[in-house]
């Protein structure tokens, strides 16, 4: 009876920091990134049809939604997480409407309208194709770079915040940059410094950087103050100009990062990113003054994995919680060499006379 007891305290303590990361977690992305997807149901004719039950389904995170139409043939889900989901509308005389492929982004607000076929309830249409991006409930302009396209595309750095120079009136540059008021692209290789940004000629600390709803800002300088893995990244998101009252607070663009929570399946994947000298010239000061290039290395390695959390007589709830993990080594080596002018005795002493030359 001791064990029993003892093991269903550990049980419900381990429910009870579940439950609360899990409160926390959603009220982090209550504000910025959860999807909704809304639209009207109507029939061949244009007729609003009401009563219809909407199912909207997530299979690999265990989301089920249900609405039924009102007299204005309207249906509305509203804090979804980012996802791919199933939409089906049945309603009584019409054909029940299927529609799959619907990939909801962080942030997005999505429209899709249904038009119902008069049939049997037994009958089915299926569709497979996303929802409409168009926008037609605030102003915010945004572009989107999915989980697939960040670890595809070249990214220098291998730094996630890179993708924001995809975005044409986007400028990068260095702190030390900053502090003279200069221009130009960075070269340096500090996390922070790739944040350094000017969006459409602003000043570089009036941008906000979000990492899943939380405000990821150093308040001395602007820049990022924690840089995520690219293969923990879900969703990439630039927001421009115009915002929804949430965004307010800030005077600049919004860069919004969304990382993987897991799904009811296993996934996980190892990497490494090695790259030497090998291919490089050396420097045209270095060669210049008979120096021998630089031996530079940079190598990345990590392994990442996320899935259900699954404890046999435990917690079995595969549809439930889901965790992701990440593990990431970072090394470089990167000498420098300079070349420089220093004073000889005669200059201490006053003598320039040698600058006449003979």
């Amino acid at each position: 009876m001791r064990t029993q007891s003892i093991c269903k305290l550990v049980r419900l303590a381990t429910l009870a920091v579940f439950t609360v990361f899990g409160v926390q977690s959603a009220l982090a992305q209550l504000a910025v990134t959860t999807a909704t997807l809304s639209g009207t149901v109507t029939d061949a004719s244009g007729a609003l049809v009401a009563g219809a039950s909407v199912t909207l389904n997530s299979p690999e995170i265990g989301v089920r939604r249900v609405f039924t139409t009102g007299p204005q043939g309207t249906y509305s889900f509203g804090q979804l997480p980012p996802s791919n989901y199933q939409l089906t509308v049945a309603a009584q005389g019409f054909q029940q409407y299927v529609q799959q492929g619907i990939t909801l982004d962080a942030g997005q607000s999505a429209l899709q309208n249904v038009t119902m076929t008069v049939g049997s309830t037994t009958q089915s249409i299926t569709v497979n194709a996303e929802a409409s991006l168009l926008n037609t409930e605030n102003s915010n302009i945004s572009a989107e770079v999915d989980g697939k396209q960040i670890v595809e595309l070249p990214l220098n750095l291998r730094n996630i915040y890179g993708l924001a120079t995809l975005n044409s009136s986007v400028n990068n540059q260095t702190q030390s940059q900053v502090l003279l008021g200069g221009g130009g692209n960075t070269t340096d290789s500090a996390d922070q410094d790739v944040s350094f940004m000017n969006f459409s000629g602003g000043f570089f600390g009036s941008s906000a950087y979000l990492l899943d709803g939380t405000f990821d800002v150093s308040p001395d300088w602007g820049e990022v103050m924690y840089v995520p893995a690219v293969d923990s990244v879900e969703e990439f998101k630039i927001q421009n100009s115009s915002f929804t009252a949430q965004y307010g607070w800030s005077t600049g663009n919004v860069i919004d990062v969304t990382t993987k929570s897991g799904t009811n399946t296993f996934h996980g994947d190892a990497y490494t990113f090695y790259r030497n000298s090998a291919m490089d010239a050396n420097l045209w000061f270095s060669n210049h003054n008979g120096l021998p290039k630089q031996n530079v290395t940079r190598n990345q390695d990590g392994i990442s994995a996320g899935g259900p959390l699954y404890i046999p007589h435990w917690y079995e709830q595969r549809d439930k919680t889901f965790l992701f993990g990440i593990y990431e080594h970072f090394g470089a080596s990167t000498p420098s060499a300079g070349i420089f002018t220093v004073p000889d005795n005669n200059f201490r002493s006053g003598h320039f006379a040698e600058l006449l030359g003979a």
